[in-house]
C-alpha cells in the first residue's frame, strides 16, 4: 500500500491527477458513491493488474485502500460495473490526451523516436473471451472442440470483444493515445470494422 500511496502522490504532482479526476463525469442519475473513489479504485486496479471488478472490490475492504481513495466503505463490484457503463467517453479521452501531452512536455517520449520522429502504432486485440456469456457488442466465431473420450468434435460459439489501439511504443514507455471497439459482425456497416477503426484513429 505504501507503493500505491507513492504512485498516487507522483501522478498527482506530475499529471495533476486531482484535476483530471474531477473532469470525468458519468450519467448516474442518483449516485450514492462519488465518482472520485470509484475512478481512483479503477486506476489502482489497473496498476495492480487486477483480474476483475470483483478483485478491486475486495481491495476496497482494506482500510489503507479506503484512505487512498478518500472513501471509508467497501465498494461492490456491481458499483464498478454500473459506473463504468456510464462514464462520458469524451471525458476519458480528454484525460488521456492531457496525460500524453504531459509525457511529451516532460520529454518522456524521446526514447520512442526513430530518426527524430514519433510513429503511431495501430494494433487490433481481442479481450473477454467466453463461450457462455455475451452482450450486444460481442463479436462471435464458431470453434470446433473435442468432447468425450472418443474425441468427438462439436461446434461451439465463442464470444469476444475486439478493439483497435493507437499507441506510441518505445523501449522505456508505451503510451496509449486512443482506442476504438470493433462492432459485432452482425451489425457491421461499410464504414465499420478493424480497418475502418484504424483509419479513424490515425486521422484523430
Amino acid at each position: 500500500m505504501n507503493e500505491l500511496a507513492q504512485f498516487l502522490g507522483y501522478v498527482t504532482k506530475v499529471f495533476a491527477l486531482g484535476r483530471i479526476v474531477r473532469g470525468v463525469r458519468n450519467r448516474r442519475p442518483y449516485p450514492q458513491i462519488p465518482t472520485r473513489p470509484l475512478l481512483l479504485s479503477l486506476l489502482l486496479g489497473v496498476v495492480l493488474r487486477a483480474d476483475s471488478y470483483l478483485d478491486i472490490a475486495k481491495q476496497t475492504k482494506r482500510r489503507r485502500w479506503q484512505h487512498l481513495i478518500h472513501w471509508g466503505q467497501a465498494i461492490s463490484d456491481d458499483a464498478f460495473h454500473y459506473v463504468s457503463e456510464r462514464f462520458y467517453l469524451e471525458d476519458l479521452r480528454q484525460a488521456l490526451a492531457e496525460v500524453n501531452q504531459r509525457l511529451k512536455d516532460n520529454k518522456a517520449l524521446e526514447s520512442c523516436k526513430i530518426n527524430g520522429l514519433l510513429f503511431l502504432s495501430l494494433d487490433a486485440n481481442e479481450h473477454f473471451h467466453s463461450r457462455s456469456r455475451c452482450c450486444p457488442c460481442c463479436c462471435q466465431r464458431q470453434i470446433e472442440e473435442e468432447t468425450g473420450a472418443q474425441g468427438q468434435k462439436q461446434t461451439v460459439i465463442e464470444y469476444y470483444h475486439r478493439y483497435v489501439f493507437a499507441q506510441i511504443n518505445g523501449p522505456k514507455v508505451n503510451a496509449l493515445l486512443d482506442l476504438e471497439p470493433t462492432p459485432a459482425k452482425s451489425s457491421m456497416k461499410p464504414d465499420t470494422g478493424a480497418g475502418a477503426s484504424r483509419t479513424r484513429l490515425s486521422m484523430n
